[in-house]
């Protein structure tokens, strides 16, 4: 569920509404969605992005990921060094977001699993190799992969591949 705005403090003290839809924001996710491969994402994170702000969005994707496995906010922190109160947020938009988190993480699980059956999932791959499953791979979208002969995976109703884990709840163990 994608909500147009937040409610934000500003520089000033005073509470504002940030939106989503408006043109500078339309602009980045333009950008985004023109880079072609890891590398160009990578030169153009460099360019537009501190490293730290770099830093706080890898980890907290990889937060995200460690929540969906069932790992502890302790554990996370540990193993991130970062704060619990972060955790603690990327849990809240894994639960009640706008399903960012869920729909990357998922893209990336199908991504991950299609590769361990030894399809090729590399820019421009569309199918998997002869013999390894029946079905094809868009990566452009990620949750609609479609396999026939999968022993070992889970293949959910709408032909998606999943790993489900439950999400630990805030302030969870």
């Amino acid at each position: 569920m994608y909500r147009g705005g937040l409610i934000q403090l500003s520089e000033k003290g005073i509470f504002e509404m940030f939106d989503y839809n408006s043109e500078d924001i339309g602009r980045l996710c333009e950008a985004f969605l023109t880079l072609k491969d890891e590398n160009e994402c990578k030169s153009f994170l460099e360019d537009i992005c501190t490293i730290s702000e770099v830093l706080d969005m890898a980890q907290r994707l990889t937060a995200a990921k460690l929540l969906r496995e069932g790992k502890s906010y302790q554990q996370i922190s540990e193993q991130l060094g970062i704060s619990t109160a972060t955790i603690s947020r990327v849990n809240r938009c894994l639960c009640y977001g706008a399903g960012g988190y869920r729909k990357v993480l998922q893209r990336l699980d199908n991504k991950e699993i299609l590769a361990e059956c030894g399809a090729d999932v590399s820019e421009g791959a569309t199918s998997l190799k002869e013999g390894d499953a029946a079905g094809s791979f868009d990566p452009d979208d990620g949750p609609s992969v479609e396999v026939e002969a999968a022993d070992s995976l889970d293949v959910g109703a709408a032909g998606s591949l999943e790993r489900q884990a439950e999400l630990p709840k805030e302030g969870g163990v």
